[in-house]
């Protein structure tokens, strides 16, 4: 089938492709998202959930597989047309206490559902949602509703660990670009509480961040407080006017300081993508910054 979508299961130990899945329908996008989100089935293998499907009225799908061997676990269709459930993914740990980790789907393009006419809130109208499940069971925990027309919430979407000290891992989604608040064109991210999904912070990018949440990483407890870290990137930061550097951000999660900033090379994109991982092996998650037009030379080992 024409642009199906597929994902491919490399081994980590020595790249050996282990299996290979394909879409289900044509031009469906299978694939054009992934997360991992642990053992759901509780069978010693992590899992992961795919974006796995787009068409035919773009209502979106999420899949979930086992790790071991590729099976469906099970599948999560979207409701609203239009709304492109799955078009980001995050794996968020387990929010309900019932040891199996459980997962995030961002559907920027849905809108809330008005709770007296039981319609869609025009006066929100693709505001964007988070649909936050059950890792055992697929079932809906709970959506968390965007709150201004345009807005796109959930266009980035990350598991950030506990920033508020409650022993339960929290959410960040984010709308980068965004003209949906106040009219202004710079991006928001938005702290969830993954107990109930309610707003724990919002951090706003400032003028010059026309692009601040593009990409969120959480980073886990960097200083000792007790508290996750994260990361947020802007690939479009300028330190002067049309001059545009790209910038990443690190944030406390028990004040919301920015603890870092490291800018990038010159119309490097830094920042496009971020991920975490303790690359030197000391116990602390490193941060890994992607710049897909950055320049220069190697250095390290």
């Amino acid at each position: 089938m024409e642009w199906a979508g597929s994902v491919s299961v490399f081994s980590g130990r020595n790249g050996v492709l282990l299996y290979r899945l394909s879409g289900f329908e044509e031009f469906g996008q299978f694939g054009g998202a992934i997360a991992a989100v642990g053992d759901v089935n509780s069978n010693g293998f992590d899992d992961f959930v795919v974006m796995g499907g787009m068409v035919p009225d773009a209502r979106g799908r999420a899949v979930v597989y086992d790790g071991f061997n590729g099976r469906v676990i099970y599948a999560i269709q979207g409701t609203q047309r239009s709304g492109m459930l799955g078009m980001t993914l995050a794996g968020i740990g387990d929010i309900n206490g019932d040891n199996v980790p459980d997962f995030a789907l961002g559907a920027p393009y849905e809108s809330p559902i008005d709770p007296l006419l039981g319609n869609l809130d025009f006066e929100r109208w693709l505001s964007g949602r988070v649909h936050v499940h059950s890792g055992k069971t697929g079932e809906l925990l709970y959506v968390i509703n965007g709150e201004y027309r345009t807005g796109f919430l959930g266009t980035v979407l990350a598991g950030v660990g506990d920033v508020n000290g409650d022993g339960v891992p929290d959410i960040a989604a984010g709308n980068s670009d965004s003209w949906g608040v106040e009219g202004l064109q710079r991006g928001f991210v938005r702290i969830f509480s993954g107990t109930d999904g309610s707003l724990i912070r919002l951090l706003a990018g400032g003028e010059k961040n026309y692009a601040f949440g593009w990409s969120v990483t959480g980073l886990g407890d960097l200083n000792g407080d007790g508290r996750a870290e994260f990361a947020i990137g802007d690939p479009y930061f300028e330190v002067f006017d049309n001059v545009s550097v790209g910038r990443v951000e690190v944030f406390s999660g028990s004040n919301f300081s920015v603890l870092k900033s490291v800018d990038g090379l010159l119309n490097s994109r830094f920042g496009l993508a971020l991920a975490g991982s303790d690359v030197n092996n000391d116990g602390l998650l490193d941060l890994v910054v992607g710049a897909d037009e950055g320049g220069g030379n190697p250095t390290g080992p």
